[in-house]
């Protein structure tokens, strides 16, 4: 049999506590899967679902208590299964302690002309939050929120190692626990050139700061299992330097799915699918908690999509939670507006700066973050032709291939 790895994403917020996202490993056991990655588990104020990390030392209350999660990994562990966790590098929340104890981990200017052309990736607004009692601003890519960490404090090559070490003890404890490994957070946002007055997300893609900060983290690290998340519009060449040059196992490149929240049709798919394909340690990911479902141009046949999944060129697959039920994006009526702009902030925010709410419902990531409805499970499950049934045989062929 050869040696493939199916992690099976489960998006936290959408479960009620630790104890049901411990049922839901257990049906990713029965598919086939031999790692799970739960997704917005730490402490976070929840304006961006568990990514503003307030705490990375500790669950979130929501989901009940740290024995929990260590019964969680007990139980997955005795079905084989390795536990994942997100590890946010490129910020925390602005009610993490460091950023009132210690604010030089972040990124702070009290020249209102510096950058100034630097936009939020949520909003496209500005990126800087002044703070009247510091007399000056703090950097923000993401929500006003999550303010991003300084490592590279003289804007050259030279790390800021205190934040590194602070890393290393949160991946010490996280591996002391029982976890067996990290996915890493939109790690590439760490490349910017505070030479360049404005910023553009392509000049976030390339650059090695992001790469010397994973390496220095992970240094001489063996046992954990590391999974980066990637932008490549290249399909390959971008991908294949991450693999080559850091500490990482697998890279998941998050725009091989990607279509502006178009249908995506099957030959673009097809050749970007082939393109990953020959990248050392590429993991097909086709569905997450950052997306919508994914679909196709005249082509609802999520059987295909799967068939696509598990080639015999990929030895690595992401399978994000419903996906395994062929599920398409909720109707108006399974997902109302008011839920959609409470399920993703980066929906909320686009709204209110004034995008349309019917186009926001096409790419929003609310889409594909709404609870899994039990009797789906059941039904699926019971009758033999059922996707979730031909998704499991999928499986079975691939991994012994």
């Amino acid at each position: 049999m050869a040696n493939k790895l199916l992690v099976y994403q489960i998006w936290a917020p959408s479960w009620p506590n630790l104890k049901a996202m411990e049922k839901q490993m257990f049906r990713a056991s029965h598919l086939g899967a031999n790692c799970v990655w739960l997704s917005g588990l730490l402490k976070s104020p929840w304006f961006d679902h568990g990514y503003d990390v307030s705490d990375h030392c500790l669950v979130n209350p929501r989901y009940g208590e740290m024995e929990d999660f260590e019964h969680f990994i007990k139980a997955a562990h005795s079905c084989g299964i390795r536990v994942l966790i997100d590890l946010v590098v490129n910020h925390t929340s602005t009610d993490h302690p460091w950023f009132h104890e210690k604010p030089q981990y972040y990124i702070w200017s009290d020249d209102p002309t510096y950058c100034l052309g630097w936009k939020s990736l949520f909003t496209g607004k500005s990126a800087w939050q002044y703070v009247l009692e510091n007399h000056s601003s703090y950097l923000h890519l993401f929500h006003y929120n999550q303010a991003d960490l300084n490592w590279y404090p003289n804007h050259d090559d030279c790390l800021n190692w205190d934040l590194v070490q602070e890393y290393r003890d949160i991946v010490a404890f996280w591996k002391d626990f029982g976890v067996d490994g990290f996915r890493i957070d939109a790690p590439q946002a760490i490349n910017k050139d505070f030479s360049k007055q404005t910023l553009e997300f392509e000049d976030l893609l390339y650059g090695e700061k992001a790469m010397d900060v994973v390496n220095a983290i992970f240094e001489h690290d063996t046992k954990s299992l590391i999974i980066a998340e990637i932008f490549d519009p290249t399909f390959g060449e971008i991908s294949a330097k991450w693999w080559d040059e850091t500490e990482v196992d697998y890279i998941l490149n998050v725009s091989v799915k990607d279509s502006g929240g178009k249908p995506m049709r099957s030959n673009v798919f097809d050749e970007r699918l082939r393109k990953m394909s020959k990248v050392g340690g590429y993991m097909c990911e086709l569905e997450s908690h950052d997306s919508p479902r994914f679909s196709l141009e005249n082509c609802a046949n999520k059987d295909w999509i799967t068939l696509q999944m598990f080639s015999k060129n990929i030895d690595a697959v992401c399978l994000y939670q419903g996906q395994e039920l062929g599920l398409d994006n909720p109707t108006k009526e399974e997902l109302s507006d008011k839920q959609m702009l409470e399920l993703d902030i980066q929906t909320a925010m686009r709204f209110a700066y004034g995008a349309s709410i019917d186009d926001l419902r096409k790419t929003s990531r609310a889409n594909a973050r709404i609870p899994i409805p039990e009797d789906l499970y059941k039904d699926q499950i019971r009758r033999q032709n059922s996707h979730y049934n031909f998704t499991k045989e999928a499986i079975k062929l691939w991994k012994n291939q």
